[in-house]
């Protein structure tokens, strides 16, 4: 993400470009005799703005604030479930797919399609990605695959 510094950081030498022409306003340059780019400069800042807003709120954008996924604390005694739960949040999946009430609302709801995918399959989705899932079959081991689909199982 990107510091303060780098977002704000160009607002002075822009704001002084589209002030220039006001500032400096005798013969030709006055805005009382150019209206259209007076106009012009309006439309994009309203436009940029308007972008910069939208930009900010949007749904498909990865969040941070999502509510914890409940853990299946009486399974992951077993190395591999605690390994799967491990993989699914360092890689990332809760912030886009929800389980049990908590996680992101990006993908789909993965206690409801682990009861009805097969291990392959859910294999196979993981390292393949989707439309809008990336593939993590270059990140992952085939021990960790393992780890993140059974953890993803014993979510049921």
């Amino acid at each position: 993400m990107p510091s303060i510094w780098q977002t704000i950081g160009p607002l002075p030498g822009i704001t002084a470009l589209i002030a220039l022409p006001m500032l400096s306003n005798k013969g030709e340059r006055s805005p009382k005799r150019r209206p259209w780019a007076v106009v012009v400069v309006v439309c994009v800042v309203v436009f940029v703005t308007s972008l910069l807003v939208v930009g900010f709120q949007a749904p498909w954008s990865p969040r941070s604030e999502t509510k914890p996924i409940a853990q299946v604390q009486a399974k992951l005694q077993d190395l591999v479930l605690a390994l799967g739960m491990s993989l699914f949040y360092q890689k990332g999946c809760q912030y886009c797919h929800r389980m049990q009430g908590g996680g992101g609302h990006t993908g789909p709801e993965l206690s409801t399609i682990v009861r009805s995918w097969t291990e392959q399959q859910l294999q196979t989705q993981i390292v393949n990605g989707g439309s809008d899932m990336p593939a993590y079959g270059g990140m992952l081991t085939k021990e960790e695959l393992h780890a993140l689909v059974a953890y993803l199982k014993a979510q049921q």
